[in-house]
Order: structure tokens, then sequence, then C-alpha cells
């Protein structure tokens, strides 16, 4: 997982792509195995993540 201390996203094995499709594979099993319906994104946002739209436009897809 990200870890909130982390200053740079190369502390993440794998980089911001590995990640993120480690994200979409956690909201895939919580839609599918639990319905769940609605997301709320709190906590520390590492800039690769607001900065970025394609990570937010991609996730969005993937769940919508």
């Amino acid at each position: 997982m990200y870890p909130v201390e982390a200053k740079n996203v190369s502390l993440v094995k794998g980089g911001m792509d590995s990640y993120f499709e480690f994200v979409k594979t956690q909201c895939a099993e919580l839609v599918e195995k639990y319905h769940t319906k609605n997301f709320w994104f709190d906590g520390f946002w590492h800039s690769e993540w607001y900065d970025n739209p394609k990570y937010r436009k991609q996730l969005y897809e993937y769940i919508v």
C-alpha cells in the first residue's frame, strides 16, 4: 500500500502505475463483493494523484 510518510512515489514498488492498478483492483472488489456505490477518497494524496488527471479520470471510468 502507498505509505503515508512517503515523499516520493518511487518508494512504492513498481511506481505509481503499479499502485494505481492495486487501487483499481481493490475498488472492483468492493463493488463486486459488497455492492459499494459510494467511494470517499480521503487522507494524504500525493501530487501524482491530484496534479495528473490521468489517474482520476481512469479510476472514475473504471468504477462507473
